[in-house]
């Protein structure tokens, strides 16, 4: 099953390396000039840049994606089976299926986004060895074994990165793995980061900004690298 708006909307995701490059060649239009040395996507997939392009990290791309393919194959299975149960409350465009994801996009202001929810982690438990990840509208599941915080660290032994040279900033489930103070030396969040994602920086002594969104980001690089706070719009 894969839902209409899912090609427009994971073309601009960020979740999949053609959705970021898509945002970075936006941003250098818009003055960026410095790119990354490297991309983590999906929680799984880290990139390397050579030059103008992005190249795989192997063998623990091909590794990840044989993970999840695996993972989301279990699910789908019992899911599959469930879904007249799920089309209750969700529409066939906002359900998307493939061997490498499992994803619904519901509103989280309405009520079917907690029912969809509850769903889908029961679905998950029976599954098992996954997580049931929530980022605003978008409800997945997601391989315990795989999540951004290992896939950071495994990007910082690739390049030798210590700990302290990195600073993390998240503010929904999936970024919880990588502010939990065992990877990045030095975490941050935005103020609209949900309640677990602040908790979780205040615990560890990083920085939890005044301004919500990417203002907030902002606010963060600025705390570590430069002067806090970014200007007010007028």
């Amino acid at each position: 099953v894969r839902g209409s708006l899912f090609p427009a909307v994971h073309k601009y995701s960020g979740r999949h390396r053609e959705g970021q490059e898509v945002i970075l060649d936006l941003s250098r239009r818009h003055g960026l000039t410095v790119m990354p040395e490297a991309l983590i996507c999906g929680e799984s997939y880290i990139y390397e840049r050579l030059e103008k392009d992005y190249l795989a990290l192997e063998p623990w791309n091909t590794d990840a994606k044989a993970v999840q393919t695996a993972f989301h194959r279990n699910v789908q299975r019992i899911l599959r089976a469930r879904l007249t149960d799920f089309a209750r409350y969700v529409e066939a465009e906002q359900t998307y299926l493939t061997d490498m994801g499992t994803y619904f996009f519901v509103d989280p202001q309405n009520e079917e986004h907690h029912l969809v929810a509850a769903m889908l982690d029961d679905v998950i438990r029976e599954a098992g060895g996954g997580l049931l990840v929530k980022n605003g509208p978008w409800l997945f599941a997601q391989p315990e074994e795989l999540n951004k915080g290992r896939a950071l660290q495994r990007l910082m032994q690739h390049r030798n990165i210590p700990p302290e040279e990195i600073l993390a900033v998240g503010d929904h489930e999936n970024d919880l793995s990588m502010l939990d103070g065992n990877t990045a030396g030095k975490t941050g969040c935005p103020a609209s980061a949900i309640p677990e994602v602040r908790a979780l920086v205040s615990e560890n002594n990083g920085y939890v900004s005044a301004y919500d969104g990417p203002l907030g980001t902002l606010d963060v690089l600025r705390h570590y690298l430069g002067p806090s706070g970014p200007q007010k719009r007028q």
